[in-house]
């Protein structure tokens, strides 16, 4: 579930209306929130199971609704639906003609795609390269676009560099390139990039060694505040240590179980502050998804996985 969500622009949250609120829709809605998921409909199935109740929705409508206020998530919509007769799925049903929201397709055409081709760039240097006495900076584009000659921010540094020339494999005077595409790139000058810098069309980004962010610790041995691990961000690479638990969630039994806690253990999700021993770059995770998650290591093995909100 966190691993697709992560992915996710946009949330379906499925209950069943006769079995109502159960656990695992607790802890769903729960991941949702802790991701920062803005675009999220709730879909009631099963409503012919209740006799196309409009008492049973409007309690359950209340209940989930307040339910999820306490997470920060607020669904658009919250629809009754029955997918296995399509009510309410492609066409409004008949049975429930005191419902007159949109059906789940309606609601869907009002998400809206998170356009990150559309974002200021973001370019993580892989590496450098000499090629042809030309030095040659390679890296993938993770938002927006590059264009020959334009001016863009060396990050973390915030240095000022300009794009002299764009190389892609067998092609020639390449003017562009575009949002997930893997290029190089030539500089101008005699200022070149090193794996771990971000080129950048503007200098909004986190630039920091203090970092605020949700981990789901997926080792089995616990962390103890202050280990050492090393935090990987797209190319970043950088020791680090947890230096405060704000708190800790336990999925398994929906609660807050400690503030300022002194370990997480495995399975739980906890909001960090981590320490690192130098600046990195990062967004977020909701504004560019590929800056705004990382992962934790610990001993050369993933330990944990995190977003920045």
């Amino acid at each position: 579930m966190i691993t697709g969500s992560s992915q996710a622009e946009a949330a379906l949250l499925v209950i069943d209306s006769f079995e109502g609120i159960r656990d695992q829709t607790k802890r769903h809605a729960y991941i949702l929130g802790m991701l920062g998921l803005r675009q999220v409909c709730v879909l009631l199935n099963k409503i012919d199971l209740v006799n196309y109740s409009y008492d049973k929705f409007i309690k359950l409508k209340a209940e989930i609704t307040d339910f999820l206020n306490k997470l920060n998530v607020h669904p658009a919509f919250i629809l009754p639906i029955s997918a296995i007769h399509g009510d309410n799925v492609a066409k409004p049903s008949e049975k429930t003609p005191w419902f007159d929201g949109p059906t789940v397709l309606q609601a869907l055409d009002t998400f809206h795609e998170l356009k990150v081709e559309e974002k200021p760039l973001r370019f993580p240097i892989q590496d450098c390269y000499s090629a042809d006495g030309r030095k040659i900076i390679v890296g993938r584009i993770e938002s927006g676009h590059l264009t020959k000659g334009e001016s863009l921010f060396l990050l973390p540094e915030k240095k000022k560099v300009v794009v002299k020339g764009i190389e892609k494999f067998l092609e020639k005077d390449v003017i562009t390139a575009h949002f997930e595409e893997s290029v190089g790139i030539r500089l101008k000058g005699r200022q070149q990039g090193r794996r771990g810098q971000i080129l950048a069309a503007d200098a909004s980004s986190i630039i920091s060694d203090r970092i605020n962010a949700n981990v789901f610790w997926m080792d089995p041995v616990p962390y103890q505040m202050g280990e050492p691990l090393l935090f990987r961000c797209v190319t970043q690479e950088v020791p680090c240590q947890i230096e405060k638990i704000h708190k800790k969630f336990d999925p398994a039994s929906m609660e807050w179980i400690e503030k300022d806690a002194s370990s997480i253990l495995g399975a739980e999700v906890a909001d960090v502050l981590i320490h690192l021993e130098s600046r990195v770059v990062v967004d977020s995770f909701n504004d560019i998804p590929e800056m705004g998650r990382f992962v934790l290591e610990k001993n050369q093995r993933p330990v944990a996985g995190g977003i920045i909100l």
